[in-house]
């Protein structure tokens, strides 16, 4: 059960009670089975369900005195979220273990997601947790890992997500309803890595070598904005390399870092700040170099 009053919205009823509460409460469960077709091969599925208990708005508008009726609406519940999830998969030990192949397709089905939306109450323009929208996502992944020799070892992976909005509905800044149906969500379409690395044994402990990459689709990260090349993330790479020392006699490791070696400059998120006259990024790191050490007692 939540509960909540109007000091949520701050000192602007001073003399006013105003409590409500809701319950909500679901039975989630999983489904699933597996089978062995042959020696360290297994194949998969699986059906679940997921749930976000519903609640309030426990936030008003800084500054801004809401009315009674604006007051009535953001103490209106909004539902539970609820999600179903179909997936499917194997995995796989091949070649004397010397070959990994694991692959997994997935699809979900939510219901009543949870959005923070604009709402005009009686000519009040005030934000809202509403039940907005409905989706369906789907996709899969594949991840290789292979061994050509003890100290050789490759790795790779690969990702496809689908993810639109099946229902959406809001309203922009001036109060104009938007249906934002068939939106994508702010997730990359594609992503993939590949990384490798090498062993070398010395007298003393062993030494390692590695490098991985790491390649995102384009990211929209506001869908349906006036200007979405203003707040999206063209697809990227970034590349990232180590060197370490392990001493297993004196549990000792020693390593030398490097990430985004080609100092790729990307954003991981962005605002379209189109009333205020500028948009907000906040960039992701860039290129750094760095020294580890670990001592194990």
């Amino acid at each position: 059960m939540q509960s909540v009053d109007a000091g949520a919205w701050g000192p602007v009823y001073p003399n006013c009670s105003y409590r409500v509460s809701t319950t909500s409460s679901k039975v989630t469960w999983l489904i699933g089975a597996d089978w062995r077709p042959a020696d360290r091969v297994m194949v998969y599925g699986s059906v679940s369900t997921g749930y976000r208990a519903g609640g309030f708005t426990l936030q008003g508008s800084s500054g801004v005195q809401p009315s009674l009726a604006a007051l009535d609406a953001a103490f209106t519940p909004f539902a539970p979220e609820t999600v179903t999830n179909y997936e499917a998969g194997f995995k796989s030990d091949l070649l004397g273990r010397r070959l990994r192949i694991n692959g997994a397709v997935y699809y979900q089905d939510y219901r009543n997601i949870q959005k923070q939306i604009r709402d005009f109450v009686n000519g009040q323009n005030i934000s809202l947790i509403r039940n907005a929208a409905k989706a369906t996502l789907y996709g899969g992944e594949l991840e290789i890992t292979a061994a050509p020799t003890e100290r050789f070892i490759l790795t790779g992976g690969v990702a496809y997500l689908h993810a639109r909005y099946d229902e959406y509905l809001a309203r922009d800044a001036s109060g104009t309803l938007l249906d934002l149906s068939d939106q994508a969500f702010s997730a990359p379409k594609w992503t993939f890595n590949l990384g490798a690395s090498y062993t070398v044994p010395l007298s003393v402990g062993d030494l390692r070598a590695s490098a991985n990459y790491a390649w995102t689709d384009t990211v929209i990260f506001q869908p349906g904005t006036p200007d979405e090349r203003s707040v999206t993330q063209p697809a990227y790479g970034l590349l990232d390399a180590r060197l370490s020392w392990h001493i297993d006699q004196a549990g000792l490791d020693i390593a030398v870092y490097g990430k985004n070696l080609t100092n790729k400059r990307y954003l991981n998120a962005a605002s379209n700040g189109q009333s205020a006259g500028y948009n907000i990024g906040f960039p992701g790191n860039p290129r750094v170099f760095g020294i580890q050490a670990r001592k194990t007692f």
